[in-house]
């Protein structure tokens, strides 16, 4: 029984399939594309994890088609992004169900019975989410001392995965540029 129990926790806590909540909005006065050059602002003072971010983005921008330009003059639209990470406890039960069987004599009479019941076994695990912004923004706007975002996309996922797999979440993220999207999304 106990080598079943280990084997269910360790099942219901590693999960079967990956997911990253992914969110991406999209201000409807702009009509952003892909062939419209984007320019990847980082900032002179970055820490080396947020330039080899920087890199990994621009080179996963151009292979997806992106029009990715390292000339902030010629650029259309300047990408911004942040990255962070939350830790949180996940307190809950699982419940098992158990069954009893109990047979015998009472006062000579033959007996035999069955009990069932649910066992609540408390656990507590910490789960750390990485996190990824995207803010895109208009030169034009700029220019025009006009800051406000036209498009903005948000992943999340297990740090783990995250760092396992930057590319194929950079992707997922990339796959809904320019849209309106909010979901759990598999990481396949």
């Amino acid at each position: 029984m106990k080598k079943f129990i280990c084997i269910f926790f360790t099942l219901f806590l590693s999960g079967c399939v990956n997911t990253a909540y992914i969110s991406s909005v999209t201000d409807p006065e702009y009509n952003i594309n892909i062939s419209d050059s984007i320019y990847i602002f980082i900032d002179d003072e970055a820490k080396i994890k947020d330039r080899q971010f920087g890199a990994l983005l621009k080179k996963e921008m151009k292979e997806t088609g992106f029009n990715i330009t390292d000339d902030p003059l010629e650029a259309s639209y300047i990408l911004g992004f942040q990255m962070g990470q939350k830790t949180s406890t996940v307190n809950s039960a699982i419940l098992l169900p158990q069954t009893s069987y109990t047979s015998g004599y009472v006062g000579g009479t033959y007996y035999s019975g069955t009990t069932t019941s649910t066992t609540a076994i408390p656990y507590s695990t910490d789960y750390t989410a990485k996190k990824v912004w995207l803010e895109l923004y208009s030169i034009q706007d700029l220019k025009n001392e006009i800051q406000k975002t036209v498009w903005e996309g948000y992943i999340g996922s297990d740090i783990n995965d995250f760092e396992k797999r930057p590319k194929k979440h950079l992707r997922l993220l990339l796959n809904v540029f320019g849209t309106n999207y909010a979901a759990h999304t598999p990481i396949n």
